[in-house]
């Protein structure tokens, strides 16, 4: 029932965006006059997957898991799948930790941490691109209420995490911990998992070269996304706003897209997207939903693949698995 209510509001959302004049339906057939450009948004979009992975791999190896990073591609593109094509359903970052199980089994916590890890480095990434892009476009954002507001949100979320990485640097390696849960505890499966859990953030704690590193990335990654977001505008023939612009709105429109609201944010973070970019053109209205709704299909379609991969995966694994009848 939760589903049907959410779908709902998707429809309601796009239903609204059109009637505000902020999506417009016939703008999304004028990439066909601009193929190249997708191609390259395409292109973009793949690189950006293999940013991730890499991100992904060096907290992994942080952690002494010595895998390949072809063995750390092929569960990010099959999890990104799994979040653009179906939004509330099973997320991606489960099937990221079941893929992994599988090739390395009894690493529950640490695969977690890990994930866990690379999903909040991917968020601070925007913040810090936010943060970034705030200070060129100051003086546009000072005078909207809205605007300042994650302005200053964006650079306390900075401020925070810099101020935790130092107490954590300055804390003792060892705090003592692994010793006083193994000795109340002894060696249950729960204790286990707690003990792994702290190990590897005692690896992460010695390697804030790897923290930094993968913040890096992440910046990166965003402002990868915000030039493939770009060139979609193009394609559909948006001129005249900035790159600048367009890294803004969308970083706001993937924390919006976080609100679960609507399976995967659909509807919400194209009314985000839209109102951001009305804002900078001085609350102008034009469809600049149909960008952000663009970027989010473009991703559905190259994620089929992501899809079918697995689920073949799958099926050789249940195939290996399955109990041959005595004759």
């Amino acid at each position: 029932m939760l589903n049907i209510a959410k779908w709902l509001l998707v429809v309601i959302a796009l239903y609204f965006l059109t009637k505000q004049g902020l999506l417009n339906w016939h703008v999304l057939f004028n990439f066909q006059h601009h193929l190249l450009l997708l191609f390259a948004a395409v292109v973009l979009m793949f690189i950006t997957v293999f940013l991730s992975s890499y991100r992904w791999w060096q907290l992994l190896t942080a952690q002494k898991f010595f895998l390949k990073l072809k063995q750390i591609f092929k569960p990010t593109y099959i999890g990104l799948a799994y979040n653009y094509l179906i939004p509330g359903g099973v997320g991606g970052d489960f099937i990221r930790l079941i893929y992994m199980l599988a090739i390395v089994p009894n690493k529950r916590a640490a695969l977690a941490l890990s994930i866990f890890a690379d999903r909040f480095i991917g968020l601070l990434g925007i913040f810090v691109t936010i943060a970034i892009t705030s200070l060129i476009k100051l003086n546009s954002i000072q005078h909207s209420a809205e605007l300042t507001v994650f302005f200053y949100f964006a650079f306390a979320i900075v401020a925070l995490t810099l101020i935790g990485v130092a107490v954590s640097i300055m804390l003792p390696q060892r705090l003592g911990l692994s010793a006083l849960i193994e000795k109340r505890f002894g060696h249950n499966q729960i204790a286990k998992m707690l003990l792994s859990l702290l190990d590897a953030l005692y690896i992460y704690r010695q390697n804030e070269k790897v923290f930094f590193k993968a913040v890096a990335v992440s910046v990166l990654i965003q402002f990868m996304i915000a030039f493939t977001v770009y060139l979609i505008g193009l394609s559909f023939g948006f001129t005249g706003i900035s790159i600048i612009d367009y890294c803004f709105a969308t970083m706001i429109t993937q924390i919006a897209n976080l609100i679960p609201l609507t399976p995967g944010g659909i509807g919400v973070g194209e009314m985000a997207f839209a109102q951001v970019l009305s804002l900078f053109e001085s609350g102008a209205v034009h469809p600049y939903a149909n960008i952000f709704l663009g970027y989010r299909l473009l991703n559905m379609l190259i994620s089929v693949p992501g899809i079918f991969l697995y689920l073949i995966r799958k099926r050789i694994h249940e195939d290996n698995n399955a109990v041959t009848p005595n004759v």
